[in-house]
């Protein structure tokens, strides 16, 4: 298992976990505040958490075109940045 995840773990891997992590304890601890009368928390959760599937996916894919690994976490570093930095608010 240890070799596994040594040789498995990327920064897309990591951020997407995280992602889905984060929207799992919101939803469970704060449901108050996702559970709003128009739904739209709810959707929100369920977004990040299908965008961090699809991160995993994308992962997988990059994973299997890109075999040195350190080309595979620059390539994945700038995805998230860009990511991040579309989606930051001002």
């Amino acid at each position: 298992m240890k070799d596994f995840l040594r040789k498995k773990i990327s920064v897309l891997f990591i951020f997407s976990i995280l992602s889905i992590l984060l929207c799992l304890t919101i939803i469970i601890f704060d449901f108050k505040s996702v559970n709003d009368p128009f739904g739209y928390g709810l959707i929100a959760m369920t977004v990040g958490i299908g965008l961090g599937l699809f991160g995993i996916l994308v992962d997988f894919i990059l994973s299997l075109i890109i075999k040195n690994k350190i080309a595979l976490n620059i390539t994945e570093l700038i995805i998230v940045t860009l990511f991040l930095w579309s989606v930051w608010p001002e």
